[in-house]
């Protein structure tokens, strides 16, 4: 037996060994391949899932700044429709009063006014009491008849006790009434027109925003 022979006997065929060598390269290659691929998807995936979290984070984060800003822009339309509101009820309010007064001033030139600034010295009298009393009348109802003994006698009636009245005419107020005071002046009762207003200011502005209220709820 030649060497060649021997050779031939242990290895085989050079043609063999060499289709071996190349199945074996080409199944690990394809082994290699295949794991590339599935680390690759992995990766993949995992930059999908990540970019889809950091998407998700902003588109987030973009709608809170949306909604925030939503609520600033809607609160500064509320506060100022408030005040517009509130300018619009204040100049109704003022046109009103200027219509109470304008009444009042009227109201001096009827009929019915003697009699009402009548009661007006008759209330005052009454807060202050007895003794001494000095009754300031504004000096455009000098034309005015007042009975002072008639005026006297009833005060006495009402409050039980004697008085001295003395009347003044000043110039005291635009819409009349009068001004009562013991003559030391240590208590003076003011009842005009304005004054009286003045008094009941709260209660007026609070019915004409009633009025006002129910308006804009029509």
């Amino acid at each position: 037996m030649t060497n060649k022979t021997i050779k031939k006997g242990i290895f085989g065929s050079s043609e063999n060994i060499s289709s071996k060598i190349i199945l074996e390269a080409e199944k690990e290659a394809e082994a290699i391949i295949e794991n590339a691929k599935k680390h690759a998807e992995e990766i993949i995936n995992k930059a999908k899932k990540d970019a889809e979290e950091i998407m998700n984070k902003e588109i987030k984060i973009a709608h809170e700044k949306i909604k925030m800003e939503e609520r600033r822009r809607l609160a500064e339309i509320s506060l100022k429709m408030k005040e517009i509101i509130l300018r619009e009820r204040e100049t109704i309010f003022n046109e009103v009063l200027n219509e109470v007064k304008r009444r009042l001033r009227e109201f001096k030139k009827t009929d019915r006014y003697p009699s009402i600034l009548q009661e007006l010295i008759l209330e005052g009298c009454e807060a202050i009491g007895s003794g001494d009393l000095i009754i300031k009348i504004d000096s455009k109802d000098k034309e005015i008849d007042i009975n002072i003994e008639k005026l006297k006698r009833i005060i006495e009636e009402r409050i039980g006790d004697k008085v001295n009245i003395s009347i003044v005419f000043d110039n005291i107020s635009e819409f009349g009434g009068v001004i009562v005071s013991t003559a030391d002046g240590s208590i003076v009762y003011n009842n005009t027109l304005e004054a009286i207003l003045e008094r009941n200011f709260d209660d007026i502005r609070r019915i004409i925003t009633k009025s006002i209220l129910e308006g804009e709820r029509l």
